[in-house]
């Protein structure tokens, strides 16, 4: 046995290498053109939005010299079974300012401890889910809005109520079916105060966060 021969000696002259895995490859100097680069997209809108409505603007209306501003939110505990005591709590509250005669704001706050073995368990007697607690939540804040908004329906000037809840029902798994009912009675009683305003002020509005 004898080992492979070594290739001719005119691999430096003609500027080839040889490698062990027997693959021929030129040594010299060569010059490539890269392909062009693709075209940079269209300045303006995303791409099916273009000559879309969606991106009309639109000028803001005159600002009011008087306006009542409500915006409510909430907050909550949930229940830990691993606490020494097992409870959760929720907090609602309303926000209210006087926009343009020199009155100070108001706050309203309501939090609720909620203890009972009836609050703190389903029917099936295990410990009430989280997506239950944010329901209850979300239907304290919807609740509150409306009877602070009632409340200021006589002043004399328009009205705005905030809420940074969900305008359609998602409650998802774990939430007692009566907390849908309770949510669309608020909403209703929320949407009798939108068509009174809006008899008062010949102005009506919606906003969608």
């Amino acid at each position: 046995w004898s080992p492979m021969p070594k290739p001719p000696l005119c691999e430096d002259r003609c500027g080839l290498r040889w490698y062990p895995s027997r693959v021929v490859t030129c040594g010299s100097a060569t010059s490539t053109m890269s392909p062009p680069l693709p075209p940079l997209p269209p300045s303006g809108p995303a791409r099916g939005l273009n000559f879309s409505r969606l991106t009309d603007t639109h000028p803001l209306p005159p600002l009011p010299g008087r306006a009542t501003i409500l915006a409510a939110d909430g907050s909550q505990i949930y229940p830990n079974i691993h606490a020494s005591a097992l409870y959760y709590l929720i907090n609602v509250s309303v926000f209210a300012y006087y926009h343009g005669d020199g009155n100070l704001p108001d706050t309203v706050s309501e939090p609720r401890l909620f203890y009972a073995e009836s609050d703190i368990r389903s029917p099936n007697a295990d410990v009430i889910a989280n997506a239950a607690v944010n329901a209850l939540r979300t239907v304290q804040e919807l609740r509150i809005l409306s009877s602070e908004a009632w409340k200021r329906i006589d002043r004399p000037h328009p009205l705005l109520a905030i809420s940074d809840g969900p305008l359609l029902w998602f409650a998802g798994p774990g939430v007692p079916p009566e907390r849908e009912a309770e949510y669309f009675g608020f909403l209703r009683n929320f949407y009798d105060l939108h068509a009174n305003m809006q008899m008062k002020h010949g102005q009506s509005a919606g906003l969608v966060g």
